[in-house]
């Protein structure tokens, strides 16, 4: 399940390098549910194959933080659209 794995990862990376700081302090306690709340599904579903590459590509997500933390702030320092654009382009989360 190639596609669980970079799912998971990249979700993170994503997070991490393109989310401004602004909204990352915002919505961290959300941002951390959700992706508890993920994890906790592919435990429950740990037979499935699924759910481990799921796991797997969380887990090199936040073993690869401190290098997508160096991507961060070229892509940040980089970023032309204000803060409250990119927020309004944010879709609300759905209730797991």
């Amino acid at each position: 399940m190639t596609a669980s794995y970079y799912d998971g990862r990249n979700t993170l990376w994503l997070i991490v390098k393109n989310m401004p700081g602004p909204l990352l302090r915002k919505y961290a306690s959300a941002i951390v549910a959700g992706q508890w709340r993920r994890a906790w599904s592919a435990l429950r579903a740990w037979r499935g194959v699924a759910a481990r590459a799921t796991l797997r590509g969380m887990l090199a997500g936040l073993w690869s933080l401190p290098r997508m933390l160096g991507k961060r702030r070229i892509v940040q320092r980089q970023r032309t659209e204000d803060v409250s654009a990119i927020e309004a382009m944010l879709t609300p989360l759905e209730n797991s």
